[in-house]
């Protein structure tokens, strides 16, 4: 039972993050979390400069961070 929770609660907070990034912000987010490149490897992926990346990586955390803070809040209530 707790595996299933545990997905289902996964699947809430990556609809959540879809929500509020932008396609490039979860793209490098997920680049960066999920599949550990380097802001210098995602740069090359996605064909934009690495402080461009470093940039949108930074306002990714940032929202993603409010999003689950926000709903964790909601959860609480």
């Amino acid at each position: 039972m707790g595996r299933d929770r545990s997905q289902a609660d996964a699947k809430r907070t990556m609809a959540r993050l879809r929500e509020r990034l932008s396609q490039p912000e979860l793209e490098v987010l997920l680049l960066f979390s999920v599949e550990r490149l380097s802001e210098r490897e995602i740069a090359q992926v996605v064909r934009r400069p690495e402080r461009a990346v470093h940039c949108i990586l930074q306002r990714a955390r940032r929202k993603a961070r409010e999003a689950l803070a926000a709903n964790d809040l909601r959860e609480q209530q």
